[in-house]
């Protein structure tokens, strides 16, 4: 019953649900305050119901929203989680614990403590195997798999892969071999084997975006752009994280830039802007990159500079959401940074990096 109907019909436990389905929207930064409002209105209701498993629930979506917009501090969500884990597990409900530890576990990853993140997602996807729930167990296997890889334990890492992939045959769809595809595409390039990384990246990304898991496909699209990059095809790799700003929106912003920062760099060594092309770590030929870091007769460094520029946005795009680089993150943005210094020394390179704080992606992305 949609909200309307049921606050027509004056069915006020119906209408409660509606909210906090409808404040899961929120979870897309549009609308903080409908969302708020929503979810205020149903706790009220609630509590004068008594109905402690809907306010899990509500406290459970305003945790969510905190972890993807930022609206709430990184601790105050946090506590909100903890706070819906034990109102689910009080209730004997152990779906929604599991859900809210994978949840919890998942933004502790993404706020840069992949450690601390993995004892809550191993809780969910034990939750999730006793009670059979294959599509949240393959999720959970997953997010082990890319954290065992940010934590430098690449056989944990594969094994975890694996299982992902297993649970996924098993339940005969879902997302989990295609998230798992992550951790193979950055294992693979750690390995220098670039041509396994884009044959495992590559179909992921499609069907990711095929399933509408947008967030998740454009984490893949910007490994496979860094795979293209160090592949030397410059245009395509340009595309590639272009596309991944299309598809994660401002979750995937500062990490696409990074992308685009790495392929201007990579543009500025082909088009000889240092004698040789000799920038330790690279050895691209020189191609047209689309989005304007080489194109026939730019100024040798311009690209370095356009390069540090991004990466001063991404930075900030950072600090503004509380996102830091994770490791595999940080490789990049240091192989990007290494070449921008030797290019225009540190001096400019710092003006760079100011300029891009100061203006923000848009000017950059769409140059």
């Amino acid at each position: 019953m949609s909200l309307a109907a049921a606050e027509e019909a004056g069915v006020v436990p119906a209408a409660t649900y509606a909210r906090i389905l409808l404040a899961v929207e929120g979870t897309t930064g549009a609308d903080p305050a409908g969302a708020e409002h929503l979810l205020t209105t149903a706790e009220q209701a609630l509590h004068r119901a008594g109905d402690e498993w809907g306010l899990a629930l509500a406290t459970f979506v305003r945790a969510e929203i905190g972890f993807r917009t930022g609206s709430l501090r990184q601790a105050e969500a946090e506590r909100l989680a903890e706070r819906a884990a034990a109102g689910f597990a009080g209730l004997g409900d152990r779906w929604g614990h599991s859900a809210v530890l994978g949840h919890h576990g998942t933004a502790v990853r993404v706020a840069g403590r992949p450690a601390e993140a993995v004892p809550l997602i191993e809780r969910s996807a034990r939750l999730a195997g006793e009670l059979g729930l294959l599509l949240t167990l393959q999720w959970m296997q997953a997010e082990l798999a890319y954290c065992a890889l940010l934590l430098d334990d690449r056989d944990t890492a594969l094994r975890r892969c694996a299982e992902a992939e297993e649970t996924a045959r098993r339940l005969g769809a879902g997302p989990g071999a295609s998230f798992a595809a992550l951790a193979r595409g950055v294992d693979a390039r750690r390995r220098g084997d670039l041509a396994s990384a884009r044959s495992v990246l590559a179909p992921a990304v499609e069907q990711l975006v095929a399933a509408g898991i947008g967030g998740l496909a454009a984490a893949l699209a910007v490994q496979l752009g860094h795979t293209l990059e160090q592949s030397g095809e410059l245009a395509a790799a340009d595309r590639t994280h272009r596309r991944a700003l299309e598809l994660g929106g401002a979750a995937a912003l500062p990490s696409a830039l990074e992308g685009l920062a790495c392929v201007a760099v990579a543009g500025a060594v082909a088009g000889g802007a240092v004698a040789g092309g000799a920038v330790p770590g690279r050895a691209v030929p020189g191609r047209a990159v689309a989005g304007g870091a080489v194109a026939g007769g730019t100024v040798p460094g311009a690209g370095a500079e356009r390069a540090a520029q991004l990466l001063g946005a991404a930075a900030a795009e950072r600090d503004r959401a509380g996102r830091p680089a994770d490791a595999v993150e940080q490789a990049d943005r240091d192989r990007a940074m290494t070449a921008c210094r030797v290019l225009l020394g540190d001096e400019r390179v710092a003006r760079a990096l100011a300029e891009g704080r100061r203006t923000g992606p848009g000017p950059l992305v769409e140059g």
